[in-house]
């Protein structure tokens, strides 16, 4: 038999697998209020794809919205997470759509793509991403007593209160 006949056939079979999987996993739920945050996930990636945006700005994030899918995961399986939980779902219905990428994308594309404005935004989602992976690391190691000190300080650094 031809290898090609093969490879391809093992890809389908792949690939078949993979839609299998993804279609009978449950959807990530929510606890504290009726938002959607993985769909409001989706709806800031969709965002940035569909504007020109540099490839460094478009992958920080992408990478940013991994961890928040990862850490509302993770909020299914720990207890008393709650104010840190809050402040997640903040990040994501206000933080990053609303106060570090709008005014971003709201420039005209040449201002967009100014070294200025792209290195702001950068170093911006630079911070995200380190205060996410903290949080990412605290739960992993369920250190449960810095949650609420981890809390208050993600809520005035990034103002969502």
């Amino acid at each position: 038999m031809n290898i090609t006949i093969i490879i391809i056939i093992a890809v389908a079979i792949l690939l078949a697998g993979i839609f299998f999987v993804r279609k009978n996993r449950p959807p990530v739920k929510t606890r504290v209020d009726d938002v959607d945050y993985a769909r409001e996930l989706l709806r800031i990636n969709l965002l940035v794809r569909e504007t020109i945006v540099p490839a460094s700005i478009r992958d920080a994030v992408e990478a940013i919205v991994d961890t928040l899918f990862r850490l509302l995961a993770m909020f299914e399986n720990v207890q008393g997470q709650g104010s840190l939980e809050w402040v997640v779902q903040r990040m994501i219905t206000t933080y990053l759509p609303e106060k570090a990428l709008r005014p971003y994308l709201a420039l005209p594309a040449e201002e967009r793509n100014g070294e200025n404005n792209v290195s702001a935004l950068s170093e911006a989602l630079t911070g995200i991403q380190a205060e996410l992976d903290d949080v990412e690391a605290m739960i992993e190691k369920q250190k449960l007593s810095d949650f609420d000190q981890k809390a208050e300080f993600l809520k005035r650094r990034f103002r969502l209160d």
